[in-house]
């Protein structure tokens, strides 16, 4: 190849590659400015080192929002359930960010739930392809048991998601996607007869059923108020 034909390349990748890091480095300062009013171009402030400690640090911002919705759950699930306010600090007390098995595991209420913090990327209204494996897994497992716990049959099941618009879309397309094969066609099949949508989630706790797998909505503006709370 021409050297002036490779410089020319070069230029070219050159300048694409800058225009990129302009675009990332807009969104980057635009979204830390939120955070830190006062700071200015935070982004040419911060070395490698610094951004791989931040990389790490926001690798745990979903088991915070995970665990802060679980605490938001628990409350209002066994205040719904009449259950008494210590064994509700218990089941507080004894939560993971990165528990193992279910999000809530309450053998003594027979209480199961899975809580995603899942939200549609670049806001579109369907989750992606590995979301909604993920979604469709956890769903199996609060019906037909996984790990130690095999038979969930007794308990109460709930799947509990954010309350956005987006998610209740997202969360609607994954429950009518089509899958390729004819064994997760009836795998789908099975779950949906046995989900129950927000809308339809039982005005009293009488009517709540332990074949069933509710799934829960806990609004964005009502999570961010009680995240002051804790």
């Amino acid at each position: 190849m021409p050297k002036t034909q490779l410089k020319s390349r070069r230029f070219i990748m050159n300048n694409t590659i800058k225009a990129r890091e302009e675009v990332l480095k807009i969104k980057f300062d635009t979204f830390w400015s939120k955070v830190f009013p006062n700071e200015v171009d935070i982004y040419n402030r911060l070395n490698v080192n610094d951004f791989l400690e931040l990389k790490n640090a926001i690798s745990d911002i979903n088991n915070i929002i995970t665990l802060k919705t679980t605490k938001c759950f628990v409350e209002r699930i066994y205040n719904f359930l009449g259950i008494k306010c210590e064994e509700i600090a218990n089941v507080i007390n004894n939560l993971s960010a990165n528990a193992n098995g279910f999000d809530v595991y309450d053998e003594s209420n027979k209480i199961l739930a899975e809580v995603k913090c899942n939200i549609p990327s670049a806001n579109k209204n369907s989750f992606g392809g590995n979301q909604k494996e993920a979604i469709i897994n956890d769903l199996d497992h609060l019906i037909n048991g996984k790990g130690q716990i095999k038979d969930t049959k007794n308990f109460f099941k709930f799947m509990v998601l954010l309350g956005d618009n987006s998610v209740k879309n997202a969360m609607g397309g994954t429950l009518d996607m089509r899958p390729k094969s004819a064994e997760k066609q009836q795998l789908l099949k099975d779950i949906k007869s046995k989900v129950v949508k927000g809308k339809d989630f039982p005005s009293n706790k009488e009517s709540l059923s332990r074949e069933k797998v509710y799934l829960y909505f806990i609004s964005i503006d009502e999570l961010s108020t009680l995240f002051m709370h804790y």
